[in-house]
């Protein structure tokens, strides 16, 4: 019994076993039951636990069915109620069952003692902390029984946790299924399926290796590759390489880490009583079926000497070639436990640090660095033959450096319609240059200034501009820095221009007359800056809405006679005006003209204005037009302003007031008629100071 004791100490330390690992009995746990399997060729093996405390000491009491279904045979899918057979009905072993097993079998003495055993609870002072313990004692009694299971089949057989399916035939697929027999509890079925043609051999732990330490070996091997297989692994030592034995004590070795954990390899550490001896290691893995694998490769390895000496940098020294010397000592009784040194870097005292050179001799006490930035920290690793390492404290080497970088090249840009700039140039081929910084101005006459305090690392930058402001363009320059901030000139100027997506000013026409030689159009060229050319289109009325034709283009003339009209038929002009970005006006407003080529009497009679300050206004009239007037076109400007389109009336009116004037101005009022037929045959001005 003091054994016994001894391994559920020993396992309550381990941990849980793989098969329960993800076990808690909480209220959101749906009850199931997991099941493992191992086709033994003449036989297979079946492992199954609960996934729960609770559940499991419910189904001690009612029991499980083995249930077998031949799914696959000689390769052909059987249909599915071919060959479907309850093999067993399975329980714990009654108590007088175990005495046999449980005097030779450690795991399954146990079993037993959880099972059937005396329990001791200590009895609480309230009931919640009662109920506590209870559930604790159940736990920990339930973990305890499953790793044991694990560790050994036959033991798990007997707790009612284990099958041996001995009738069975080559080349078939089965389906095996374990139910719950409690009529009460609704728990979920486990499934297997095993293929009796494919040969399952455990594979040997993989990937073991040794860091050997002072008086300890510390062996590591790949856990996350076999982790479905292995619950435990043994670990076991020899000083021959020949007679091995266990390097625990004959114990399982398992596995600390919860479930979940990153941790992908096992560790195990044994001590060695000497120094410098050579010991040699091997592994083997255990399933759960308390099956052993074949061994892992052996390794040989020796203990060593902690390394505690430490390097010491002595001086340095600047070569006029920029690069640095540096010199430092170690005692040369310690230097055989290293097998030589490294040079760690940092431009910054408190790091990070970074191997800049390794391989460096253990008889070597100075080394030449030739990549010297312009604040340097140093630090000389000394690396002990078993991965140990001991550095020395940072020594901080600053080289002289007044020279500034050359001025940056190749700047280019553009700007995107949303005023996204983007810049690029030529890296600087200094080793020492920290970044850049650009600069911008509005105009070209103006002083660039920078973009950003930030330093530039790249050779690229984006910039954000107004797209819609009054200047037409923007000008970038770049500036270079080294690691002492020596700063270069200025790069070229460049200068970006802003994308147009605003579309021109529309012309607008101004006069129109029709004589014997044709339509004369006369118009307001657009008042936009950057026009480069009018276009004048013309269409018949009795022609469909997209026949336009384009009948002249030009740049600054501001006047056209059409000839190629026919008397009496209506014509429709428009004209727009086109910038250097090829964005297009609005269209100006239609004229619909009857190309009458036949002259007509005078139309406005009386036209007159007259201005009364009093009232502040000016009002001009003139007589009734006659009835085939179609309309009436008034336009006005003050002083040397252009005349713009100001009423547009039916014929029926002959007086209009003008209220929007202003002292000691000067008012032009143009009257023009349109017959019914689209003709103007008269235009009358008249003038006004107010």
């Amino acid at each position: 019994m003091k054994k016994i004791a001894f391994y559920i100490v020993f396992i309550f330390f381990l941990g849980i076993p793989k098969i329960a690992c993800s076990q808690q009995d909480q209220a959101e746990v749906a009850p199931k039951i997991k099941v493992l399997a191992r086709n033994k060729k003449t036989q297979v093996n079946l492992r199954w636990a609960p996934n729960t405390p609770s559940t499991w000491l419910k189904l001690n009491k009612h029991g499980y069915e083995v249930e077998r279904i031949t799914v696959k045979k000689d390769g052909k899918l059987m249909p599915p109620s071919y060959d479907k057979k309850v093999l067993a009905t399975i329980k714990p072993k009654p108590l007088e069952d175990w005495k046999a097993i449980a005097n030779k079998n450690t795991y399954a003495a146990m079993i037993a003692q959880l099972l059937y055993g005396e329990k001791k609870n200590m009895p609480a002072s309230n009931p919640i902390e009662n109920m506590f313990n209870l559930k604790k004692d159940l736990d920990n009694r339930f973990s305890f029984i499953l790793l044991a299971s694990d560790m050994n089949f036959e033991a798990a057989t007997f707790a009612g946790l284990g099958y041996v399916d001995t009738d069975i035939k080559q080349n078939t697929v089965y389906l095996y299924r374990i139910k719950s027999l409690d009529p009460k509890l609704k728990v979920e079925t486990g499934l297997k399926l095993v293929d009796t043609a494919k040969d399952e051999v455990l594979p040997p732990p993989v990937d073991l290796f040794a860091l050997p330490e002072d008086h300890k070996i510390t062996l590591s091997w790949d856990k996350e590759a076999y982790e479905s297989i292995y619950t435990a692994y043994r670990v076991e030592k020899s000083e021959d390489s020949v007679n091995f034995y266990s390097a625990n004590g004959g114990l399982p070795f398992m596995n600390f880490n919860q479930e979940g954990s990153s941790n992908k390899q096992m560790f195990f550490t044994d001590s060695v009583a000497k120094n410098y001896k050579p010991y040699y290691y091997r592994v083997i893995g255990v399933s759960s079926f308390g099956e052993t694998s074949p061994p892992s490769k052996v390794l040989s390895v020796k203990g060593v000497e902690k390394l505690t000496t430490i390097p010491k940098i002595l001086s340095n020294k600047i070569e006029p070639s920029g690069d640095v010397i540096l010199h430092w000592e170690f005692d040369k009784e310690a230097k055989k436990q290293i097998k030589g040194f490294s040079i760690d870097w940092a431009p910054k005292a408190e790091g990070p640090y970074t191997t800049i050179k390794a391989g460096i001799p253990n008889h070597h006490r100075s080394t030449t660095i030739q990549k010297v930035e312009a604040s340097n920290y140093y630090k000389i690793n000394a690396l002990g033959i078993s991965h140990q390492k001991t550095t020395s404290l940072m020594h901080f080497v600053q080289p002289i450096d007044s020279i500034p970088p050359n001025a940056p090249v190749g700047l280019t840009g553009t700007i995107d319609s949303l005023g996204i700039v983007s810049l690029s140039w030529q890296a600087n081929i200094e080793k020492d240059i920290r970044g850049y910084i650009v600069r911008k101005a509005n105009l070209e006459t103006e002083k660039t200034i920078p973009v950003t305090t930030r330093v530039i690392t790249s050779t690229t930058f984006v910039d954000t501009i107004q797209v819609k402001s009054l200047n037409a363009s923007v000008f970038y320059q770049v500036v270079a820095l080294d690691k002492r901030y020596n700063i270069s000139d200025f790069s070229e100027k460049i200068e970006l221009k802003k994308p147009d997506i605003i579309p021109p000013i529309s012309p607008v026409f101004e006069d129109y007359k029709v004589t014997e030689k044709g339509i004369s159009l006369h118009w307001l060229n657009s008042s936009s800056y950057d026009v480069v050319s009018h276009h004048l289109y013309r269409k018949e009325l009795t022609e469909k809405e997209d026949a336009w034709q384009r009948i002249f283009t030009t740049d600054t003339i501001a006047q056209y006679t059409d000839a190629d009209v026919t008397s009496g038929a209506q014509y429709r002009y428009s004209i727009f005006a086109e910038d250097d970005s090829q964005l297009q006006s609005e269209p100006s407003t239609p004229l619909t003209i009857t190309a009458n080529l036949v002259g007509h009497s005078e139309i406005i009679k009386g036209f007159s204005a007259i201005a009364d300050r009093e009232n502040k206004n000016i009002t001009i009239s003139w007589r009734k037009m006659p009835d085939h007037v179609a309309e009436i076109l008034v336009y006005r400007s003050k002083n040397e302003d252009k005349p713009m389109l100001w009423k547009q009336i039916p014929f029926g009116i002959n007086k209009l007031v003008d209220t929007r004037i202003n002292p000691d101005n000067t008012y032009t009022y143009i009257l023009k008629t349109i017959f019914d037929k689209g003709i103007i045959p008269q235009t009358k001005t008249i003038e006004v100071t107010y």
